[in-house]
């Protein structure tokens, strides 16, 4: 039973990735929830360092806002370094973005105090649906 305990309890760090619609934040949310860790999302980060509210949308045309080349590298140094606080502390962490970068996965790789972390990539099948005449 405590050998159960100490391997429940270990800290771990889970990226769950894919492209954009992918069910990589559903998924994410429901991993953390279900083992009771802590959250953190590129998207919440990124509009975090902007000052923009969580609920608030920052859509913007391609390459435009918040979608510009210099923010993922700020956005993910961030996401990163919160996650070595909450790992330094004894907490688990799932991140949520795309890590669509070898860069970045590789810099998640080496976050201190976290073993190898746990990748899980999101792909979605979508259906094509035609509305209208054929």
């Amino acid at each position: 039973m405590a050998l159960r305990h100490l391997r429940t309890s270990a800290v771990c760090l889970t990226l769950v990735g894919g492209l954009p619609g992918s069910g990589k934040s559903t998924l994410s949310g429901a991993l953390a929830d279900r083992l009771g860790v802590t959250l953190l999302s590129s998207d919440h980060m990124r509009k975090e360092l902007a000052g923009i509210p969580a609920e608030q949308s920052a859509a913007s045309g391609y390459g435009e806002g918040l979608y510009t080349p210099e923010w993922p590298a700020r956005t993910y140094a961030a996401l990163l370094d919160r996650a070595a606080v909450l790992l330094s502390s004894g907490e688990s962490v799932v991140l949520d973005a795309t890590w669509s970068d070898a860069g970045q996965r590789e810099a998640a790789v080496q976050v201190p105090y976290a073993p190898a972390p746990t990748w899980w990539p999101c792909t979605a099948m979508r259906r094509a649906t035609r509305r209208g005449p054929a």
